[in-house]
């Protein structure tokens, strides 16, 4: 919504229903938040590389990742927009 720069960590706690502590506890900081997004959007990137692995034939490998990608690009759009455009 305002982006990894326009966001605090109070924001984040605001929204997600807890105190600014709760997430201090987890989070340091708004980057150790960006970070643990990336991990979790890159893992689900190798899991479709993994998946693209195990279709046998290259081109159907490609479909496979591409379709994966683009899949998981306009489910999790907002992420994806923030993490390619917004800098930390």
């Amino acid at each position: 919504e305002h982006g990894v720069s326009g966001t605090s960590l109070q924001m984040i706690a605001d929204a997600m229903g807890v105190t600014k502590a709760a997430v201090y506890r987890q989070f340091k900081t708004k980057e150790e938040i960006v970070i643990a997004i990336t991990e979790r959007e890159m893992s689900k990137l190798e899991d479709a590389v993994e998946d693209a692995e195990a279709a046998g034939h290259p081109v159907r490998a490609r479909e496979v990742l591409l379709n994966r990608m683009i899949d998981q690009a306009i489910e999790r759009r907002g992420v994806v927009s923030v993490l390619q455009f917004d800098p930390v």
